[in-house]
C-alpha cells in the first residue's frame, strides 16, 4: 500500500508486455466494496501485444502444454457470490 492508501498505484506509468498469458485455473473475485470512499487501484496505461513468434510451436517455452484436441462440453464457471 502506498502513502495515499492505494493497494496498487502505477502513478500514470505505462506497462509494456509482449508475450502470451494463459490462466488455467478458476479465479476468485470480489463482489463487494473493498474500501470505502478511496480509489484503491490506479492501473497503468496498458500497452499489451501478442508475440507472433509464439505462432510457431518451435518458439514456445520448454514445458508448454500441447493440446491436439480439447473437448469440454460441460465446462462453465459460476460467477454467483457464495
Amino acid at each position: 500500500m502506498d502513502q495515499n492508501g492505494k493497494l496498487d498505484n502505477w502513478g500514470g506509468q505505462t506497462l509494456y508486455y509482449n508475450g502470451s498469458l494463459v490462466s488455467m485455473y478458476y479465479s476468485e473475485y470480489n463482489t463487494s466494496v473493498f474500501k470505502c470512499c478511496n480509489t484503491v487501484y490506479s492501473p497503468p496505461t496498458r500497452s499489451y501485444a501478442f508475440d507472433t513468434l509464439f505462432l510457431n510451436s518451435a518458439n514456445l517455452p520448454p514445458g508448454t502444454p500441447m493440446f491436439q484436441d480439447v473437448v469440454n462440453p460441460s465446462y462453465h464457471q459460476n460467477f454467483t457470490p457464495q
